[in-house]
């Protein structure tokens, strides 16, 4: 099996490069993909909005007028103006592969290499069963839009790669023929630029909080303050004060609609990654827990994040991205999703009853960042793929 650097053309809406965008996961498949030896050709920002076609104007307006969401870089039309502005950037390049985290991208750019997808999830087939609010409310013309695109994506794209079961089983839905063989769960890494510490993962132990006085709960929402489940872990934390035990919580990213007032919860507000970044290590490294309990997730890195640093997580079973980023009774603990912040207090207060638990579980949250959730395995696993089902090629491949 050849093991030369692979020429990489990695293409996305926005610009790949940029840290800030995406949650910085292009940036960093990016900056891995060099670190290992590859060329990467960056494509990207896409101008897909100027001077819209006429009919998706009209789409857009209607949609607009119904109070109905529309997905504009995945209109029919302007997933093909998408296509073809990649084209004219690949020029007469020849790369290895083209990669990419969009459909629209996928679905309309013709090329001679394999097209390899890197992203966290696709546009549900059976939307009506969706209950997350980021796939509610979409305008009618438009979700056939989106499930046209999608589909043709996954059709010509030789590889699919999604970090959770819930992003594998999504596109699998789609029925495609050999759909099984392409389909792959790749965990994503964590988005820091400094990687997280061994020693600070090996210096926990729920002793050290108890001799401490004071257990720390971490929140981490950098969207929403309710979809994130902000309302239920500071209830949570609330319980478990008026049980008597001593608990505090820090708030990074969305707040609460009414700042509390109680001198225990710490409000942090946004941390930049790139230019805050030890404001954010240093809480994952003080921090005892993460409590994110949201609903649905494509995969939820900021778990992989805190498990890195050996904290173990706590979050709601929604059968989505996050069943993949935390492994219950393994890296965390995975509640109902009829919990109520009573339940999640009973699964901390458990803790001080049963020490030994936390410290299996902040072990596994290490382990599971060691060897699976970080850049530098997943890039060799999807290279690794590539290589294998792409590039043992006979003779050249006529444009798709």
């Amino acid at each position: 099996m050849p093991s030369e650097p692979l020429h990489i053309a990695f293409a996305a809406l926005y610009d790949p490069r940029d840290p800030r965008r995406g949650s910085g996961t292009c940036f960093f498949i990016g900056r891995e993909l060099e670190r290992q030896g590859h060329r990467v050709d960056y494509i990207g920002p896409i101008d897909y909005g100027d001077r819209l076609p006429l009919a998706t104007r009209v789409l857009k307006r209607l949609a607009r007028q119904s109070g109905r969401r529309y997905r504009t870089f995945q209109d029919v039309l302007v997933a093909r103006r998408i296509g073809r502005k990649i084209e004219s950037a690949l020029g007469d390049s020849s790369p290895d592969l083209l990669l990419t985290n969009d459909l629209s991208i996928a679905a309309y750019t013709r090329c001679r290499c394999p097209v390899v997808l890197y992203t966290s999830m696709v546009f549900p087939r059976r939307l009506e069963e969706m209950k997350h609010p980021w796939l509610t409310g979409h305008f009618g013309p438009n979700v056939l839009s989106c499930r046209w695109v999608n589909r043709k994506g996954l059709a010509r794209a030789d590889l699919w790669c999604f970090p959770s079961d819930w992003g594998v089983d999504l596109a699998l839905d789609y029925g495609l023929a050999g759909g099984s063989d392409r389909a792959m769960r790749i965990e994503f890494g964590d988005n820091l630029f400094d990687p997280p510490s061994a020693d600070i993962a090996a210096g926990r132990s729920f002793r050290r909080i108890l001799e401490r006085g004071a257990l720390r709960v971490l929140f981490v929402g950098n969207r929403d303050w309710g979809l994130k489940g902000g309302d239920v872990a500071l209830e949570a934390v609330r319980e478990l004060r008026r049980r008597g035990v001593a608990a505090e919580l820090d708030v990074v990213g969305s707040q609460p609609p009414r700042t509390p007032a109680e001198e225990w919860i710490r409000i942090h507000g946004v941390i930049d990654k790139l230019d805050q970044s030890e404001r954010l290590i240093e809480l994952y490294a003080t921090c005892d827990l993460l409590l994110v309990p949201t609903r649905a997730e494509g995969f939820g890195i900021v778990f992989v994040e805190a498990a890195g640093f050996g904290m173990p997580s706590l979050s709601f079973d929604s059968g989505t991205g996050v069943n993949s980023a935390i492994h219950h009774g393994e890296t965390g603990l995975l509640l109902p999703l009829d919990s109520a912040p009573n339940d999640f207090a009973d699964a901390i207060e458990s803790f001080y009853k049963d020490p030994d638990t936390y410290d299996r579980l902040s072990r596994g949250a290490r382990r599971f960042y060691q060897d699976t959730a970080n850049w530098r395995r997943a890039i060799e696993r999807l290279i690794d793929a590539a290589r294998t089902r792409l590039l043992e090629r006979s003779g050249p491949e006529s444009p798709r």
